[in-house]
């Protein structure tokens, strides 16, 4: 039982770090770059300042994704004071179900003026995992095993109003504001078994966790004929939450262990994503060819956030230090013209987050450390079946890298180390309408 905190914390960022990494923005075609090379009306997700270069006076625009095919792999060890009997080394084993993903975006852009832009952007995903996680104690002559089975979800909606000026012949200035509403729900069956008792006991619970974040940033454009350099700047992400828990605990020794409980933290707000800044360049080398590179960093922050944890059968509140550092990305891309109708293109790109979880006020934790690594390749192709209709399709193959490791300072101690990878293919497919009035 004393691992059960750690695994659900590790679970839960996992399917977070696979949703954000199926979802990019528009410009996946070029490796993710977002704040040069525009696309029409989704540049609503992107660098707002792109809009003024919208071809017409509105545009409408509508993709889909879906995830078709992930391969999951994952392992972990245990090395722990148990009960305060016996010292554990050893591995613990996982199983990873594929998970289903898909998500979609329609995005409305119009100019009434040449020099004035302004769209709105609606997106919605889903996502869906299942895991095991199974860890086997050896005590003696006995041997307690504890299986832990997770289903989880994940919604996502988000409304983005956004508007760009164009303040010279070359430069421009753009603006937008992500409303980002997340509703998961988690679930995780617990049951432990010996070798000489049978089962000792078994626990449900499921976590309703809703999120709404409010993200504005500005973005910057300077262009000349051949040149775009394009910069995003974001002021961080202030987000508000609420967790609501039911956990079911039965003890088969113990009956007078058992408890039914559910609670649920008080709606809290704070500042959860630190300011950033993304940069890009793009070059139309010649009338065929294109190519684009962008960096971004985020700064490092700190905050603290209400959890619900099992403590004496009763659900009680606990405050977690939040410490964001070491979030950095880097995109390339290649525009290629091989017709006057079909242009193709090509990317890659790597992001790298890294963040400490300290937890003060519960006894079986002191800190948390996890580290992500996404390496990305896209390749896809715009065609032009009128001067008013382009097509696109696209294809996505993600690796993701993510590393957990927790440590202890109390006299009994439990140290989890657990790793996560997969790979995973996704296929996208859009359409935009330009010049429709």
């Amino acid at each position: 039982m004393k691992y059960r905190f750690l695994i659900i914390l590790w679970t839960l960022l996992a399917v977070v770090q696979t949703f954000s990494a199926f979802a990019t923005d528009s410009g996946h075609y070029l490796g993710g770059i977002s704040t040069v090379a525009d696309n029409g009306p989704f540049d609503v997700f992107r660098n707002p300042a792109l809009l003024t270069r919208l071809k017409g006076n509105a545009a409408i625009g509508l993709e889909t994704a879906s995830l078709i095919k992930e391969i999951p792999r994952a392992d972990g060890s245990v090395d722990a004071l148990y009960e305060g009997e016996t010292t554990i080394s050893q591995d613990c084993q996982i199983s990873l179900s594929p998970a289903r993903a898909f998500e979609g975006a329609i995005a409305i852009a119009v100019k009434p003026t040449e020099t004035v832009a302004l769209a709105l952007g609606y997106f919605q995903g889903y996502n869906r995992s299942r895991k095991e996680i199974r860890v086997e104690v050896v005590t003696g002559s006995s041997v307690k095993t504890i299986v832990l089975d997770y289903r989880d979800e994940d919604i996502v909606y988000a409304l983005t109003p956004s508007a760009g000026f164009n303040i010279s012949d070359a430069l421009t200035l753009g603006f937008k504001t992500a409303a980002v509403s997340r509703k998961s729900n988690m679930r995780r069956n617990e049951s432990q078994n010996s070798t000489n008792s049978g089962l000792l006991s078994k626990e449900n619970e499921k976590t309703l966790l809703a999120e709404f974040n409010l993200e504005p940033s500005m973005g910057l454009l300077w262009n000349s004929y051949t040149l775009q350099v394009g910069l995003i700047l974001g002021i961080g992400s202030f987000s508000w939450s609420k967790e609501q828990k039911e956990m079911k605990y039965q003890d088969i020794l113990l009956p007078s262990n058992s408890y039914d409980q559910s609670g649920q933290t008080s709606l809290s707000g704070k500042m959860t994503k630190p300011p950033y800044v993304h940069a890009g360049m793009f070059l139309d080398i010649n009338s065929l060819l294109g190519i684009g590179v962008e960096v971004g960093l985020h700064l490092p922050s700190t905050y603290n956030k209400s959890t619900l944890t099992a403590e004496n059968n009763e659900l009680r509140s606990h405050e977690r230090k939040i410490v964001n550092k070491n979030t950095y990305s880097m995109a390339a891309g290649m525009r290629l013209s091989i017709s006057h109708d079909i242009i193709l293109n090509l990317g890659s790109s790597y992001q790298h987050t890294s963040y400490t979880d300290k937890s003060h006020d519960y006894s079986n934790l002191d800190m948390i450390k996890k580290e992500t690594r996404h390496y990305m390749i896209s390749a896809g192709a715009d065609c032009f079946a009128t001067q008013k209709l382009r097509i696109s399709l696209s294809t996505q193959i993600n690796y993701n890298r993510d590393i957990l490791q927790n440590s202890t300072s109390i006299p009994q101690k439990i140290s989890l180390d657990l790793s996560e990878t997969d790979i995973s293919l996704s296929v996208r497919t859009g359409f935009v309408i330009v010049k429709f009035f």
